[in-house]
């Protein structure tokens, strides 16, 4: 097939095999995740909840299905949160401050794995073999769908604005980028992580996909389902409630671009708007529900009124801080948001209202004073759900681009692509701190020499399991022959610091300290 021809035969089969192809690629993902859980890379389960975040998500959805209520002691006392969760007075239950739509997007998935579990005479308890396998596969789903409504996003949405581009090219590019977006930024990841992230994503491209169907409609059924999928976004992650903003900035730049609309301020127009916003807060009952179960009010700001501090001080650190930075960690992000600016300088009305909302989205986190780096996270988490916007502004650089430069670009696309690979495969396996600034070294070298830095930590985790066994002179030999070999890292000095203390060497033990404070000391922004 040539790009030139345009039959809507053509047009229609194309369009549905890469839906195909969005649903085969869903599939394997799903296969991936069941080999990585076999193989255990790094001796680490993949299907498992542990952590604090993932556990309050999974009791959510686990009490609500078993015990139909939002107590969840039971749930606590046996997944075991890391950080304690504080007893609400009011109501004597443990908290759970985090968003419930993730847990009730789970609730048909556990649900079909405890029934599994029942059919292999395992306990149909929740927490068996089956009940967590159906869990993750949730995530993968969610990320298909997300995928399906990103591509028609980008396809429609291009369509419009740029007849000129030939319609396999569109459809083709389109699929492409879709189906990038997931290893080059933190989608990937917590693809295989239970946490609201991928769910978010899903939410808030199934909210942008229905709001193009129905931005220049005046039938309420239509803004009524826009309503519906908003309430979901913010039910996911509650900062996406800033992308309720989206449609009436649309609508006020259709104003500055094209004049005062006769239907603007209208009955029409005021109806729809209204119930849009009705029906979005109206849907967010089960969020108010369970802030009554447990903290006793049905609106409430679980994280407490000091955690968020305007104006927004780490704004630039969250996007370009070595701890976590969007675009230092995810870089195809960067290259993302220079096609945002250049749309909005083509195609304002499009592009100003996703750019906005964009930023604010980083506001919000930027306005975080203890947390702006949100803790042990791979890359910039808190914007997964955003990712729909980035890749429209990926899309516009590749179809205004030069022939001679989309070869570039292409090639750009793919070395970030490689970059946030390598850079999850090192985070996953405890190459990288999880809660401090990086080292160029950890930036760039490590991923180089990957292979040397995987060695090196292998030896570390011998001679840390060396150390606690009290034989101390092996676990000094191993972190010696270590350095000599791959050179040093932050881990390996911090554990022979540790053994060489432990055997009253404290003179080596000093020297070793300090080589790793200006080490340290080396660390970026």
């Amino acid at each position: 097939m040539k790009f030139g021809r345009n039959s809507t035969t053509e047009k229609s089969v194309t369009y549905y095999r890469c839906h195909a192809i969005i649903a085969g690629f869903a599939v394997l993902i799903a296969a991936l995740l069941l080999v990585i859980d076999a193989l255990s890379p790094a001796d680490r389960s993949v299907l498992k909840v542990s952590g604090t975040d993932s556990v309050g998500y999974f009791g959510t959805a686990h009490s609500l299905l078993f015990d139909f209520d939002f107590d969840l002691t039971n749930e606590y006392a046996t997944l075991h949160p890391t950080a304690p969760v504080g007893i609400r007075p009011k109501t004597g239950l443990p908290g759970s401050p985090w968003p419930i739509g993730y847990s009730l997007l789970q609730i048909p998935f556990l649900a079909l794995g405890t029934f599994v579990d029942y059919l292999a005479h395992n306990p149909p308890n929740g927490y068996s073999r089956y009940a967590l396998t159906f869990y993750y596969l949730g995530n993968v789903v969610f990320m298909a769908v997300g995928l399906v409504c990103l591509f028609q996003f980008l396809y429609l949405l291009t369509r419009s604005e740029l007849p000129f581009v030939p319609e396999l090219r569109r459809q083709w590019t389109c699929l492409g980028i879709t189906l990038l977006l997931w290893p080059s930024t933190t989608l990937g990841y917590y693809t295989f992580s239970p946490m609201s992230h991928v769910a978010g994503f899903m939410a808030v491209t199934l909210m942008i996909r229905v709001w193009w169907h129905v931005k220049d409609s005046y039938r309420p059924a239509h803004w009524g389902l826009l309503g519906l999928t908003s309430s979901l976004m913010i039910m996911c992650r509650w900062q996406n409630a800033l992308l309720l903003l989206w449609p009436f900035l649309y609508d006020s730049l259709e104003w500055i671009f094209s004049g005062p609309p006769h239907s603007l301020l209208k009955w029409p127009w005021l109806k729809t708007r209204s119930l849009f916003v009705v029906v979005a807060v109206t849907c967010l009952f089960p969020q108010f529900i369970q802030w009554k179960m447990i903290y006793g009010s049905y609106l409430i700001n679980p994280q407490g009124s000091d955690f968020l501090q305007f104006p927004p001080r780490f704004f630039a650190n969250v996007l370009l801080s070595t701890r976590h930075g969007w675009f230092t960690w995810t870089p195809l992000v960067l290259v993302c948001v220079i096609g945002l600016f250049y749309g909005c300088y083509k195609a304002g009305r499009v592009f100003i209202p996703l750019t906005t909302v964009l930023f604010l989205e980083v506001a919000v986190i930027g306005s975080i004073p203890t947390n702006w780096h949100l803790a042990e996270s791979f890359g910039m988490r808190g914007l997964t759900c955003t990712l729909a916007i980035p890749g429209l502004g990926l899309a516009w650089l590749l179809f205004y681009a030069s022939p001679r430069n989309q070869v570039s670009l292409w090639v750009v696309v793919a070395s970030c692509t490689i970059y946030g690979l390598i850079f999850a495969v090192q985070y996953r396996m405890d190459l990288l701190p999880k809660q401090d600034w990086l080292t160029s070294d950890e930036l760039v070298n490590d991923k180089i020499f990957l292979k040397q830095a995987y060695e090196r930590q292998r030896q570390v985790q011998l001679a840390t399991t060396l150390l606690h066994e009290g034989r101390l002179a092996s676990s000094v030999s191993v972190l010696q022959n270590a350095e000599r070999q791959y050179g040093d890292s932050r881990f390996l000095l911090e554990i022979l610091t540790k053994a060489y203390k432990a055997m009253g060497r404290e003179e080596e033990a000093e020297r070793t300290r300090l080589r790793l404070q200006a080490l340290l000391d080396r660390r970026l922004y």
